[in-house]
């Protein structure tokens, strides 16, 4: 028996029907949906999970492997982490933390701003603290602490 003679001897002609129509009906669905005025949804890319905040779809979860894209030369003008930095308000000598810091592409972007305070670069990956160091070491940034957080205690 074939899988199409096998759903409409169970679910008969008719409920084929709606099956068909929902499926439409669900394909035909705009991409995007506002459901609380801050979020927006839509069909995930490839890197992203399909809810879009600002404009901008939110990532998947970085992994170590990742990390090239964290260090991406489009990220200055799609993230304007400059305008982030400036928002901040750094003085000389803060001691800021970069919780998920990653590879340490806004760590070493925040050593600049604070030459005599500190960055606390922390992540729970140990990957991506050991790349942050080698690149921390290769530039020769003295004000870059890493830290190996836990994910229940940062």
């Amino acid at each position: 028996m074939s899988f199409g003679k096998l759903i409409t001897s169970k679910i008969g002609s008719w409920g084929l029907l709606w099956v068909a129509i929902a499926t439409l009906t669900l394909s035909c669905t705009p991409l995007t949906e506002t459901t609380d005025g801050l979020y927006s949804y839509k069909a995930p890319s490839n890197d992203g999970i399909g809810k879009v905040y600002m404009g901008r779809e939110i990532s998947q979860v970085m992994g170590h492997q990742g990390a090239n894209w964290l260090e991406r030369p489009s990220r200055e003008l799609e993230e304007r982490p400059d305008a982030a930095l400036d928002a901040l308000d750094l003085q000389p000598t803060d001691v800021v933390a970069d919780i998920g810091a990653g590879s340490g592409y806004m760590s070493f972007l925040m050593a600049k701003q604070v030459p005599q305070g500190k960055v606390l670069a922390v992540d729970v990956q140990p990957e991506m603290l050991e790349r942050l160091e080698a690149n921390r070491d290769q530039q020769s940034i003295q004000n870059v602490e890493t830290i190996l957080g836990e994910s229940a205690d940062p």
